[in-house]
């Protein structure tokens, strides 16, 4: 599936709810175009393609991994889930939780298990969610494992309010059971429609946002914790949608010190989104934009959520800027005050041969290296994983795998994460049934 096919479905399961979605569509038609030549043909054999900051036409290099091997295909319908837009989580035993947007007996989406079955993994369903007024639909973020197994995760419409809610998937014996653990009332005293899934900090709060609703309904970041009668929602920033940010989709970044980090996808003061921080102070948090997007050679409409390394830097992507107008993966630095944002690496443009449209976020690998997916560009339009590593003089990105489209995977929407030696992740399209894949790589 292409990037606008792609895009045109969010804004039509997005619509389906009872809130209107101002989705900005962004320019993404040009990311899934036909396969490329010279460049393009030359990886498609086999060789994957290493580019520099300062080095448009760099060399090609001798392949350092395999190819990505299919783990899962999704087939949809009412057996099984389709679409999957969140990255897998780890469990024990080697197993793989997520959800899918679709599928499922109500086609409200699912929430899933992969357990290694031989040489290859087996699913089992979930939860299937129903929609209406009992019941989360169409969730769009990650599960979260908690303590004695529970995973919890969120919905992006259902609910008493039909604005979302958040859920509990509890395992019993065999099977998990579900419940709502609280649903989003919307505008003006409360979020709606979370899209990323929740973080966790040491205490057990469990932190996340929502697209809309607020004071302003321009989004918020909410708290929940378990108070006497039953879990306690807090709505600790509503976006102004202005200088401050709107529409959070990533995901919280819980830190030291009580601190939460996190992207807006737009505002600020040019209107392509910020990083932003926000700070306890008493009962109630500060909020100060670390850095505004400005597009052009700088990113634009940062979709991922943010990570954080040892030092307290901050990495993430954008899906928009950089001198390829193609997405960039970039860095604030915390050493430094006020922050600065400095842009690891900007994506070729379209029919470059380089991935473009950065979705998910990078994972922080050993001796300084970056590992990640693009939507789009490649060989064959259908995505990438690239790998970003250390030079003099900035970061060199080395394409690991093109993604081919039917009957393998296509357009990867969320990021990875590696387990022993291994990057595991999904992709929204492709597969034998085009409801998307499992996939990994072996680095």
């Amino acid at each position: 599936m292409g990037v606008e096919a792609a895009n045109e479905r969010l804004v039509s399961k997005m619509q389906c709810t009872s809130i209107l979605v101002p989705f900005r569509v962004l320019s993404l038609v040009a990311f899934a175009a036909a396969p490329f030549a010279a460049s393009a043909s030359a990886h498609a054999a086999g060789l994957p393609l290493v580019r520099g900051l300062s080095s448009p036409a760099a060399p090609f290099v001798t392949p350092a991994v395999s190819g990505p091997t299919l783990l899962y295909n999704f087939q949809g319908g009412s057996s099984d889930g389709g679409y999957p837009y969140a990255p897998l989580i780890a469990g024990s035993s080697g197993r793989l939780y997520g959800t899918t947007n679709d599928g499922g007996p109500a086609d409200q989406g699912t929430a899933f298990e992969l357990n290694r079955s031989g040489p290859g993994y087996a699913e089992r369903p979930l939860y299937a969610f129903k929609g209406g007024t009992t019941d989360g639909a169409l969730p769009y973020g990650s599960l979260l494992l908690g303590k004695g197994g529970v995973l919890y995760g969120t919905t992006y419409s259902g609910g008493a309010f039909g604005a979302g809610c958040v859920f509990a998937l509890t395992p019993s014996g065999s099977h998990y059971t579900e419940s709502v653990v609280y649903s989003f009332e919307g505008s003006p005293n409360d979020g709606a429609n979370p899209y990323a899934g929740l973080s966790e900090d040491a205490a057990g709060t469990l932190y996340g946002t929502t697209l809309y609703g607020g004071t302003f309904g321009a989004g918020t970041v909410f708290s929940l914790t378990q108070g006497a009668n039953g879990v306690v929602e807090s709505v600790l920033y509503s976006f102004s949608g202005s200088s401050d940010g709107a529409t959070p989709y990533g995901a919280v970044l819980p830190s030291s010190g009580g601190v939460l980090y996190g992207t807006a996808t737009f505002g600020g003061s040019e209107n392509d989104g910020v990083v932003y921080a926000l700070t306890p102070s008493g009962t109630t948090y500060v909020e100060s934009v670390l850095h505004n997007f400005a597009g052009g050679t700088d990113g634009a409409n940062p979709y991922s959520s943010l990570v954080e390394a040892a030092n307290g830097d901050l990495f993430g992507t954008t899906v928009g800027g950089g001198s390829g107008n193609s997405g960039t993966v970039f860095r604030v630095d915390a050493a430094k005050k006020p922050y600065v944002e400095q842009v690891l690496y900007a994506f070729g443009a379209s029919g470059s041969g380089d991935g473009t449209a950065p979705y998910g976020a990078p994972v922080l690998y050993r001796g300084g290296k970056l590992f990640g997916t693009t939507f789009g560009g490649g060989a064959y339009g259908a995505g990438t994983i690239y790998e970003l590593s250390k030079r003099h003089k900035g970061f060199a990105e080395t394409i690991l795998a093109s993604f081919t489209g039917f009957p393998a995977e296509a357009n990867p929407y969320s990021g990875l994460f590696e387990k022993s030696g291994a990057l595991y992740g999904t992709t929204f399209g492709g597969g034998y049934d085009g409801y998307g894949t499992v996939f990994s790589l072996k680095l």
